[in-house]
């Protein structure tokens, strides 16, 4: 009996691997360079369903090409759309979306499956890739396949817990992301981490101050105290004390002398391992040099201002109170005389079209503040709330280094202002839809995919289900929602 149940089982293998076999080869014929998804787009969707239900490495291997592939078919029409976005939008630019729509949904898909991958090769695949792989997978993966790390079995740790020595600061990004899914598992690469706390781009420290929160480490308490005391970059500093505070539960800011002596005279027990770390919640805020933005402190070197100027931005925030657009001018003319001159900033307005300030960052000098000033004292109201196009403009203005590390990152901080939900122009004739917020959380991911750009929002007179996407755009990205009453 148990021949024969071994027999049947060894059947059902074969007969799973052939139809395997078979779906892996229908997603290569479907997904082939030369087949446009405008033309083959039924043929890519069934093909996805198809493999839905395998789990292996060759199933991996297949949906990163394919993603590639996709991605190669997008570029031209996200250059295509560029320059109308520059140019305040419209419906061309509308129409170049609409044809990427099918395109993005794909490969929406595809990250939907290979975050469900669960066979440990598939896994360990996917991180080889991002760490070792030769050839860079495209950027709206890598944090997928950074999550994969998470899902390591104990004996591949190494893989992520052994990094090579490198200045690649995109392989030391990625890793870092990789590492802090590991949480307390990823210990081993503490020692690693701690050499990023002084690498030379300030994004890479932040990165590993934070990574170090989720480690758990007992080695990290030092390092990070000299942080605070040594690193000139107030955004490090502040990362630095917030994962003091969360390893801990001691609320001691950002002073690295309170710090000191906190460890000489309580720090014995954790730095043994006797006493665990983590958990706890911080209340560190961000240096407030730059002063205020609706409470949000404005501690980026370089920050845009994403501000709604719909026609719903006319509305009172409650009966007999200020309109929501004086409301929201007076606060960001505050924040801008607020300002040093060594931080840079620019404007973006949106209705249905975008207005911006200027085309490049400014410095924050006096008659720079002043003519932004007055640029938002003389906005007109129009309709439409359109946030991705937003967005999208806000994420060139800060330029590819949000995605590429081998261009500059122009802007460090976003802070979007809004009153309403989304909205989308209708490709034929007058009016306007609701938009698709997943889709604009979605490109934002792609846009910003190392999180190197926080994203804070503020939403005036939102009701509760209408915070929910600026809440988890915030939440995303490394920012706070606030939402004034």
């Amino acid at each position: 009996m148990s021949a024969l149940l071994a027999a049947l089982l060894s059947v059902a293998s074969v007969c799973t691997s052939v139809d395997e076999a078979k779906a892996v080869t229908q997603v290569k014929r479907a997904f082939h360079p030369a087949r446009a998804t405008a033309d083959s787009l039924d043929e890519k969707r069934a093909a996805l369903e198809g493999i839905a239900p395998f789990d292996s490495a060759k199933v991996a291997r297949v949906l990163v090409t394919a993603y590639g592939v996709l991605e190669h078919e997008a570029e031209p029409l996200e250059e295509a759309r560029r320059p109308f976005l520059d140019n305040r939008g419209g419906k061309k630019m509308l129409t170049y979306r609409m044809q990427l729509k099918p395109i993005r949904a794909l490969q929406n898909t595809m990250r939907s499956q290979l975050l469900r991958l669960k066979n440990p090769d598939a896994i360990r695949g996917q991180v080889r890739l991002l760490v070792r792989g030769k050839v860079s997978p495209p950027h709206g993966l890598k944090r997928v396949l950074a999550a994969a790390a998470g899902r390591l079995a104990a004996r591949d740790l190494k893989l992520v817990t052994a990094p090579p020595e490198f200045g690649n600061e995109e392989k030391c990004g990625l890793f870092l992301d990789a590492i802090e899914r590991l949480g307390a598992g990823g210990q081993d690469a503490g020692p690693w981490v701690l050499k990023m706390l002084l690498h030379k781009r300030p994004v890479i420290r932040e990165m590993a101050a934070q990574t170090l929160a989720a480690l758990r480490w007992p080695g990290a308490l030092k390092p990070l105290i000299q942080v605070l005391q040594k690193d000139e970059v107030s955004r490090v500093r502040t990362v630095a004390a917030r994962t003091l505070e969360r390893l801990t539960g001691m609320l001691l800011g950002t002073s690295a002398t309170a710090w000191r002596r906190w460890l000489d005279a309580e720090g014995a027990p954790f730095l043994a391992g006797k006493k665990s770390l983590g958990g706890h919640v911080s209340k560190v805020e961000g240096d407030a040099a730059g002063g205020y933005y609706f409470g949000i402190p404005q501690d980026g070197r370089s920050i845009l201002y994403v501000l709604d100027a719909s026609q719903s931005m006319k509305q009172k925030m409650r009966r007999g109170q200020t309109r929501r657009i004086d409301i929201a001018s007076a606060e960001l003319n505050k924040a801008l005389a607020q300002l040093k001159p060594r931080q840079r900033f620019n404007i973006i307005a949106f209705a249905n079209r975008l207005d911006r300030f200027d085309r490049q960052m400014q410095a924050a000098t006096k008659d720079n503040v002043a003519k932004a000033q007055g640029w938002v004292k003389a906005l007109q109201l129009k309709l439409g709330t359109n946030t991705y196009d937003a967005l999208e403009l806000a994420f060139n203005t800060a330029g590819r280094g949000s995605f590429d590390r081998y261009y500059p990152l122009e802007a460090d901080t976003v802070f979007l202002l809004s009153d309403g939900a989304p909205t989308i122009q209708k490709l034929k004739g007058p009016g306007l839809n609701p938009d698709d917020k997943g889709a604009i959380l979605a490109a934002v991911r792609r846009w910003n995919p190392f999180r190197r750009i926080v994203v804070h929002t503020i939403g005036l007179g939102l009701n509760k289900k209408r915070r929910v996407f600026m809440e988890k755009l915030a939440q995303e990205n490394g920012g706070r929602c606030v939402s004034p009453k």
